[in-house]
């Protein structure tokens, strides 16, 4: 089997993806139980994983194949990849809040708030994922 040398920015993109599967796979594990999720410490851990997963992504982008799909999905990807950003910052606010009476009164505001909630909380992944299905 031929594999052939990767280069850094190949690894780092890699190296991405992974780092971002580990944070989103914990999310996924610790979802039913909120509390013990947002009680990590002494940080985030693993918001601050995907932010990093996701930052690391960006240098491959320039040097994918230049094609019609690769034009559409490299939008999708930096637009995904700022509203991934803006998830976790979201998201390390609500785990920086330790009053419960004040975080709910946060995350009901930020409902309410659909210009936040909306890009940030319910479609940003989609949108980061999209070009990973569809291209």
């Amino acid at each position: 089997m031929y594999l052939k040398k990767l280069n850094q920015n190949e690894i780092l993109f890699l190296l991405g993806l992974f780092t971002d599967t580990i944070g989103q796979y914990l999310i996924f594990i610790y979802f039913n139980d909120i509390e013990k999720l947002h009680n990590q410490e002494p940080i985030d851990f693993y918001h601050w994983l995907m932010i990093i997963g996701v930052l690391l992504l960006i240098p491959q982008i320039r040097n994918f194949p230049k094609s019609r799909r690769n034009y559409m999905s490299f939008p999708s990807l930096i637009f995904g990849i700022g509203l991934i950003i803006g998830m976790c910052v979201i998201d390390f606010v609500f785990w920086s809040l330790k009053d419960p009476v004040l975080k709910s009164q946060v995350t009901k505001h930020l409902i309410n708030t659909p210009e936040i909630w909306i890009p940030f909380m319910s479609v940003s992944e989609k949108i980061f994922y999209f070009w990973i299905i569809y291209f």
